[in-house]
């Protein structure tokens, strides 16, 4: 009789094996392999995809959704025992805000309407974090701000290099900026300064060309 093949364990192969794991599985391998050679950190940053408006932005609302979830049932919301139980995600979400926002400013960010388009949701996000009665509590908040300050003001002056302002004024942005600027209660006001003195009067031109247009 012929002898049958009796089949041998062996690993998976390596597609196969990445295939099985989930995101922060494989997450926890290419950190671990850079960390172990790190010379392997840039080749792996450039074959990585280049994350987009809606990749990133999808990040932090799930990070987002974590704050709120840490949040105990009952009490003062803005005591100091919901701010200890929500400190750790708010953390990680201040974090990977301001991880993900230099990605997507001048130079690395070439085109300024994709720079807008990620500052105009981030800023929604700063306007959404929980305000706390301690104020020591609402610092990181406030430097929240200051960093998105600095910016928009980076992004509009490439912007406005690039096309005199022309842009902005058509897109709406000051409008936007100023609506944030109010929502913010007033934290925003240098961004708005800095904008109506570039192009304060590109603005007064279109809306009167508007008007007679009208």
């Amino acid at each position: 009789k012929r002898q049958r093949n009796i089949p041998q364990g062996r690993p998976l192969p390596l597609p196969r094996l990445l295939s099985s794991l989930d995101n922060a599985q494989l997450q926890s391998i290419i950190l671990g392999l850079t960390e172990r050679h790190p010379q392997l950190l840039g080749e792996v940053q450039s074959l990585a995809p280049r994350p987009t408006i809606t990749s990133s932005i999808s990040v932090l609302h799930r990070l987002e959704a974590a704050v709120r979830e840490a949040f105990p049932y009952g009490g003062d919301p803005a005591g100091d025992y919901a701010y200890n139980r929500v400190r750790p995600c708010l953390n990680e979400l201040l974090s990977a805000l301001m991880d993900y926002t230099p990605h997507f400013l001048p130079p690395h960010e070439p085109h300024f309407d994709t720079s807008l388009s990620f500052l105009d949701e981030a800023t929604h996000i700063i306007h959404r974090l929980p305000n706390w009665s301690n104020p020591l509590h609402n610092i990181s908040k406030r430097q929240a701000y200051e960093e998105m300050c600095g910016a928009w003001i980076s992004v509009f002056r490439d912007a406005i290099g690039k096309s005199s302002g022309v842009g902005l004024v058509r897109g709406g942005w000051v409008e936007k900026v100023e609506q944030h600027n109010e929502v913010a209660g007033g934290r925003l006001g240098s961004v708005v300064e800095y904008l109506r003195g570039e192009v304060g009067w590109l603005r007064a031109v279109e809306q009167q060309q508007e008007q007679q247009g009208g």
